[in-house]
Order: structure tokens, then sequence, then C-alpha cells
């Protein structure tokens, strides 16, 4: 996708990249385990992969590093699911717009309404593995065709 970037937009990409998980990160998922709607499978993923930028992808898509979802849930608690049984989510990604993203306690992913942690959030997956299928089509298709994701 970088390569054909700067020929296709007519300026260089920004920083994209996934980053594997270093100590601090593995310091901050262990204190996030210890949070009761910390879905399995988001802990699971935190335990190798400390952050995931794609800045350049439409408007950008960005899982946080555990540090920065800890941060989250310390200022501003669990964001209202309510479609789900538990409505309580983790806020642990984002898009170039603002939207968050969130996942419940069973690994689901729901996408906020709005550019705030009070605004609606409506289920997008049913789980991580389907979340991460969707920004890997969503960079397949950006990189093909330029066009902005699937989410």
């Amino acid at each position: 996708m970088t390569s054909s970037f700067e020929a296709t937009f007519g300026y260089p990409a920004g920083d994209n990249k996934v980053r594997l998980v270093d100590e601090a990160d593995l310091a901050a998922v262990t204190e996030l385990a210890t949070v009761p709607v910390a879905a399995a499978d988001l802990m699971a993923f935190y335990g190798y992969v400390g952050e995931v930028v794609l800045g350049d992808v439409g408007n950008g898509y960005f899982i946080h590093p555990a540090q920065l979802t800890l941060g989250h849930y310390r200022e501003q608690g669990t964001v209202f699911l309510p479609a789900d049984e538990n409505p309580h989510g983790l806020v642990f990604a984002s898009d170039g717009g603002g939207i968050l993203f969130a996942a419940d306690s069973k690994g689901a992913v729901h996408r906020s309404s709005a550019a705030s942690f009070s605004s609606g959030f409506e289920r997008v997956t049913e789980n991580l593995t389907e979340f991460l299928d969707l920004i890997h089509r969503s960079v397949v298709r950006f990189a093909a065709t330029g066009e902005p994701g699937l989410i």
C-alpha cells in the first residue's frame, strides 16, 4: 500500500505500522485483564500486538496501545452498549474521524455513532477476529482502489 501511495496521492505515506508488544504494554495488559468487562480475545491480542497504526487507510484506523485503553478506562470508565446483555465495553480503537470502537465482555466490537464516549454504540462484528478481518479487507481495498475502508 505504501509503495505506491505517493504516486497515487501526491504526498508521501505517513506512519503505518503494526508494533509488537513491549514490556510497558504487557504491564498494562496485566492490569487490563483485571477489568471485569475485558474480553479474553482482546487481552490475547494485546499479548502479542502493542499497537496498530494505519493512518493512511481511508480516514485511518488505530488499535490503541493497551496503556491508552487502560487510560480511557481509568478516566472514562466503560462505555454503554445498549444492545448487549452486559451493556459495558472498553474503548480500544478509533478511526481518524474520531469514531470509537469498543469491545464488550464477550469480544463483540461496537462502533460509536459520533466522536464521543457517550454517543450511542452499535455492534459491527461478533468478535475481534471479524473486526481485524474488516480492517484487513479495508487495507486491501484501499491499496487496490484508493477507496476508504469498510467499517
